[in-house]
């Protein structure tokens, strides 16, 4: 790390020079999207203002909130001049990296939630890597451990992505191992401003890789390192940690926006598409069988998704590429109405994922 530290600081004195000598932009806008983010707020923003790169500005947009987040930004957008907050009325957190992205003036966009934090050499660290391969995306991986230690494991391996390369990055995306926002600084000419979201307006649930998908396909390069720079944290008052109806809607826009993607780029995204739509509709399977509902609910609920699943072909998109086995047992059951089968195999997956996490966490404090 010494070495990158160094060549970082030399990265962060040029362009910080270069800016107050010419008035250029920032190298980064640091998106913020902040709903009822009172109880973490403070801690991720005090992540951002830690930063020992100085070339960015902090983009923090109020969606709606109706507690003390909005007191906690006045302050910082009073002390901080590198700070700017936005408010609007609660629209999702699409429409709120939306906004925050067309008032964003850096050259590349990082996205950071209201409940997370940025280590606090991430910047120069990215900015290291822009300098040294100048890919349209770079990309790193998340520590679900707050002193960074542990990181998760990335599909896509470290290296760089361009030309015929780069068609590995698309098909990690459609098989959905590679969908999130956070952990991706993106150059901001590649996110596509010039398109209304405004129909889609309180999408939640895989919003991020619905943003994703343009972004990708605008691209043309990527880096992936092997160091993780965000801290991810499992938060059970977010928005996606429990099942809602509407919840559903969103996977069917995502869906047709992935199956729309996948069919463009072709080869190998098409049938990677087809496990990245199965996980969507499995992880709303997941979260309902979490949710606080009577089991005649939850019945009546996977009739809901079996029907809309028929009515969009999903199944049939589904079954083109072999799923995990648990995926194809779960899919094929629901199917033909097995909902009490498919309530076991959903407990069976769940009860072996804790396990694993369980013996993965012993094993790394071990």
């Amino acid at each position: 790390m010494g070495q990158g530290r160094a060549a970082s600081r030399w990265i962060r004195t040029e362009r910080v020079n270069k800016m107050e000598n010419a008035g250029t932009n920032p190298l980064f806008s640091i998106v913020i999207p902040a709903y009822n983010a009172e109880r973490y707020l403070q801690e991720t923003l005090h992540s951002v203002a830690l930063q020992q790169f100085d070339d960015f500005e902090a983009i923090v947009v109020d969606d709606g909130s109706t507690d003390g987040t909005r007191e906690i930004l006045s302050g910082i957008a009073d002390s901080r001049l590198r700070f700017r907050v936005l408010r609007q009325e609660n629209a999702g957190p699409l429409m709120a990296r939306r906004i925050a992205i067309s008032y964003a003036r850096g050259e590349y966009v990082v996205f950071l939630d209201s409940d997370d934090l940025l280590r606090d050499d991430a910047l120069m660290v990215l900015a290291r890597e822009i300098e040294r391969t100048g890919a349209d995306i770079v990309s790193f991986p998340f520590s679900r451990v707050p002193d960074f230690s542990v990181s998760q494991r990335v599909r896509l391996r470290p290296g760089e992505y361009r030309d015929k390369r780069y068609a590995k990055v698309k098909e990690c995306v459609c098989r959905g191992c590679f969908n999130n926002l956070c952990g991706k600084a993106v150059r901001l000419c590649r996110i596509d401003m010039d398109s209304d979201y405004g129909a889609y307006k309180g999408l939640v649930h895989g919003e991020d890789l619905f943003q994703l998908l343009s972004i990708i396909d605008r691209s043309e390069s990527l880096v992936q390192i092997n160091e993780p720079l965000y801290y991810y944290r499992d938060n059970g008052s977010s928005s996606t940690s429990r099942f809602r109806r509407r919840q559903l809607d969103d996977v069917v826009v995502v869906s047709r926006g992935l199956t729309e993607y996948a069919s463009k780029w072709g080869g190998a995204c098409i049938k990677a598409a087809s496990v990245g739509e199965a996980s969507l509709y499995i992880s709303l399977l997941n979260l309902l069988d979490k949710g606080a509902v009577s089991r005649e609910e939850k019945m009546s609920l996977y009739r809901v998704i079996r029907s809309t699943m028929l009515k969009e072909g999903a199944f049939e998109r589904c079954s083109i590429a072999v799923q995990r086995f648990d995926y194809w047992l779960i899919l094929c059951n629901l199917r033909q109405g097995h909902f009490t089968v498919v309530e076991k195999l959903i407990r069976a997956a769940g009860l072996a994922r804790r396990i694993r996490n369980r013996s993965v966490r012993a094993f790394m404090v071990g």
